[in-house]
Parts: structure tokens; sequence; C-alpha cells
């Protein structure tokens, strides 16, 4: 059984239409023999009604401690995986979701932006036994008592290439709006150049020094573990 890790942020789980591109993805892989680990970030950006922003925009923050903005933040990871679970069911396709208490996460007391300790993949393996997709919370973890955490800024990216490693992953996917990695934002920089390949190393500066594209601590990880990962767009086939 070969599984492939694919990550999607807001753009790709924010509404149906965007998650049917994502869903075209997943069964493209599956069609082909592979099984899914899908990583996926709340709905949409500021305004849309599940995103992380709009969800720490009603409460009154200064009265929340750490841990309870990380509980408060962690629900729209969550329920991106019902929904897409829901749909991807409604279309003929086993899938399960993963809880995180499963995800086998296990971080540092440092919320809102916790180090990964160690991951355990045996909860996901064995929910895969019996479906061809499974759909994870990205961004989170928890600590060894149970409380918990998130990962940051980007911290899906993280998660996705931590749960590669946990599972063995024949590959790792980050999906966003961008279709690859560029020698300066194409969104900004219409003269950008794609780059077909990049180096640990050389990602690594670029992380370091600002570009959006990866999260510079899933880089870290990924070069550590000699994890391949692929950019792609959530937004051509």
């Amino acid at each position: 059984m070969s599984i492939i890790v694919q990550k999607y942020g807001g753009t790709s789980t924010r509404s149906y239409e965007s998650r049917q591109r994502m869903y075209k993805n997943m069964i493209r892989e599956v069609n082909a023999g592979n099984k899914i680990v899908a990583v996926v970030s709340a709905m949409g950006r500021f305004d849309d009604p599940y995103a992380t922003d709009t969800l720490l925009s009603i409460v009154a923050n200064e009265y929340l401690n750490n841990e309870e903005l990380d509980r408060l933040t962690s629900i729209g990871e969550t329920l991106s995986t019902l929904v897409i679970k829901s749909e991807l069911e409604q279309m003929g396709y086993p899938v399960v979701t993963i809880s995180n208490d499963e995800l086998g996460i296990i971080t540092d007391e440092d919320f809102q932006n916790a180090t990964i300790l160690e991951v355990e993949g045996k909860r996901i393996l064995e929910k895969l036994e019996n479906a061809k997709i499974a759909i994870c919370p990205g961004f989170q973890g928890q600590t060894r008592s149970g409380q918990i955490t998130t990962l940051g800024r980007g911290g899906s990216d993280l998660s996705a290439v931590a749960i590669g490693i946990a599972v063995e992953a024949k590959e790792v996917e980050i999906y966003s709006d961008v279709n690859g990695i560029y020698t300066a934002d194409p969104r900004i920089v219409p003269d950008a150049v794609k780059l077909d390949y990049i180096s640990y190393a050389e990602m690594l500066e670029l992380a370091g020094n600002g570009a959006k594209v990866l999260n510079l601590r899933c880089v870290q990880l990924a070069a550590k573990h000699n994890i391949v990962i692929h950019a792609r767009s959530s937004f051509e086939q």
C-alpha cells in the first residue's frame, strides 16, 4: 500500500466549488492505487465563518489563556475534516476522519506555537485499513497530558510532513494557490521564474527570509528525514 500525504489550505477548503477541485486530486491518486492522508486547514480566511481568524474575532482574547485559545482555534480544522468526509462519502468513496487524539502528534506545552516532540502513525494506518482516504486536522497536536496545542502560522504544512514521516508516505504534496516554487512571489512579480527543483538549503533560506510558500519548520523537518515535498496548485489538475 502506497500512501500519499496531501495538505490543503484554506483556499482549497473554503467553498463547495474549491473543495471539488481538491477532491479531484484525491480521487486521481486513489484511482492510481494509492491511499490518501489529507491534512486540511480551516475553511477560508478571515470573515469566512469558520476560518481561524474569524473564530479568534468572536472572543475577547485577553480573557482566554493560550491553552484555551488553542482549543478554540483547533475547531476550524476539525470542522473541515467532517465537512470533507461527508462530501466524499456522498460521492461514494470510503473515508475516515482522524481526531486530534488519533493524530499521534505529541508536542511541548508552548501553546499557540508548539514544537513537535514525536509522531506516531499507528492509529492513522489502522483506520486506513478500511478506507481509501483519511482526513486529518492540520495545525494541531496535543501534549503528553492530552491538552490540544497548535503549531503556529503555517502549521498545517508542518503537520503534513510530520504525518508523512509517521506513516512512511511515498511523498508529501503541499497544495496552495501558487503552482510551485518561484524565484519571487508571482502574484507580485510577474516575471518570477518557476523552479523545477530546489534544495532543502535553498528552500530554508527562502522560508527564513519570509517566503510564504512553505513553513520554515516544515522544511527543516523534511530535510532532517529526507522527505520530498511537491508544491502544487489547488487550482490546476
